[in-house]
C-alpha cells in the first residue's frame, strides 16, 4: 500500500509518498493546474498497475484537484484542516517532516 499526502495551497501542492512503513518515498511539489495534476497522476501509476493500493489524503476534499483524483478512480481522506491544526499544536510539530508523520499516523488510525 502507498499514500500519498497533499499538503494543498492556492498556487502549488506539496505532495508526499510513503509506505505502509512510514518510509518517505518521495517528495515533490505539482503547480495547481492541470499540467501538475499529470504529474502527480503519472507518480500514482508508476506506483502501482491498480488504483486500489494507492491512496491520497489532502485538508481539501473539493475543488479540481479533488476531482481530478476522484475521476481516476483513486480514493481521496479528507483531513479535516482543524484537526490537522489541533494535532500539529498538541505534538508540537511544524514543517513537513512532521506532515509525512500525521499523514503516517492518519491512515494507521483510520486502518485502511
Amino acid at each position: 500500500m502507498h499514500y500519498i499526502g497533499i499538503d494543498w495551497a492556492d498556487e502549488k501542492h506539496d505532495i508526499y509518498i510513503i509506505n505502509d512503513s512510514g518510509k518517505e518515498l518521495a517528495r515533490f511539489e505539482i503547480s495547481n493546474d492541470r499540467e501538475g495534476m499529470l504529474k502527480l497522476l503519472a507518480k500514482a501509476q508508476k506506483l502501482s498497475k491498480g488504483t486500489s493500493s494507492v491512496l491520497f489524503a489532502m485538508e481539501k476534499s473539493s475543488g479540481p484537484l479533488a476531482e481530478f483524483i476522484l475521476d481516476h478512480n483513486y480514493t481521496l481522506y479528507s483531513m479535516n484542516p482543524q484537526v490537522v491544526d489541533r494535532y500539529r499544536d498538541r505534538h508540537r510539530i511544524s514543517g513537513k517532516t512532521e506532515f509525512l508523520n500525521h499523514l503516517y499516523q492518519f491512515f494507521n488510525f483510520f486502518e485502511v
